[in-house]
């Protein structure tokens, strides 16, 4: 078997022939990794205009809608809005994309209200 991870840190694994194989692949960090405190006190929106967070007009409303869908405002606490973001991405279950009123410009608007259709990460 071979184990290779991309430069986001995705993980790979390729077997040398066909067949079922049962990996068990143990992953730690340090628990402070994962627990650093977040700040209450800047708003999510903070950044806004700067030119990292420009996208294409189109692609920019669709995440303001599911934004809204969430409850999630530009002017919320970036802990608080990161917590429901948290919450919304951790419910979602495998499965596929649920069929769409219109076809949307962006692949995780497939599956934002019924939570399916799209990989998921869990800690």
């Amino acid at each position: 078997m071979r184990f290779s991870k991309d430069s986001a840190d995705n993980y790979y694994v390729e077997a040398a022939r066909a067949g079922e194989v049962r990996v068990v692949f143990l992953v730690d960090a340090d628990p402070a990794y994962f627990s650093a405190p977040l700040p209450g006190n800047v708003p999510l929106g903070a950044q806004a205009g700067q030119p990292f967070t420009e996208l294409p007009p189109a692609i920019a409303e669709e995440g303001r809608e599911v934004l809204a869908e969430l409850g999630v405002a530009a002017d919320q606490p970036f802990d608080q809005g990161l917590d429901r973001l948290v919450a919304w991405f951790r419910a979602f279950e495998a499965g596929k994309p649920p069929r769409s009123r219109a076809p949307s410009t962006v692949i995780w608007r497939w599956g934002s209200a019924a939570c399916a259709g799209t990989g998921r990460s869990r800690s």
